[in-house]
């Protein structure tokens, strides 16, 4: 039921940590996904002040991406400059270390084009600084801007990308 998992993302959006906020994001979308699939309709109302409630709720910036990939309605031009601010404010985030749980996320490819149409030039500066960095430390980070912009055909940081398709061997180009 669609209006009973927003209704528990509401909840969970109170202070409770990524994980929770995930596991919920990932309900609704479950049931999003088989209301759709049943034809019935979620009402309107049901995610009201939705966007408000995420905004206030202190999340980072991939878990804001997510939310508005997720959530019907969120899919704003303020949503998507608040998950890249997110963003730039953490940094590229630290690799993960074997056997510790990370909080921070960065976005999937989905919501990695939200944000480049819904804010374009704010998205695109970000990948570019981050994939400006030395990857020591910070190679997931650095390695998603960079073939995020490799995807995109951004001429900006070609120099750049040219120098990292030359080092990694293992990157598959398209057409190639």
């Amino acid at each position: 039921d669609p209006v009973r998992a927003a209704a528990g993302l509401r909840a969970r959006l109170g202070g409770r940590g990524a994980a929770a906020v995930e596991d919920a994001l990932k309900s609704l979308g479950d049931a999003i996904e088989q209301a759709d699939m049943c034809g019935l309709e979620i009402p309107p109302a049901a995610f009201e002040g939705m966007e408000e409630t995420v905004l206030g709720a202190g999340l980072d910036g991939g878990t804001l991406a997510r939310c508005a990939a997720t959530i019907p309605g969120l899919r704003t031009r303020r949503m998507a400059q608040a998950a890249v601010e997110g963003l730039r404010r953490a940094g590229p985030l630290p690799d993960p270390v074997e056997g510790t749980a990370g909080t921070a996320r960065l976005p999937d490819p989905g919501e990695a084009a939200f944000l480049e149409v819904a804010a374009p030039g704010g998205f695109r500066a970000l990948l570019r600084e981050w994939a400006a960095r030395d990857p020591a430390g910070c190679s997931e980070a650095v390695g998603w801007a960079r073939g995020l912009l490799l995807l995109m055909g951004d001429p900006a940081t070609g120099p750049i990308l040219a120098r990292w398709v030359r080092g990694n061997p293992d990157i598959l180009l398209p057409g190639g």
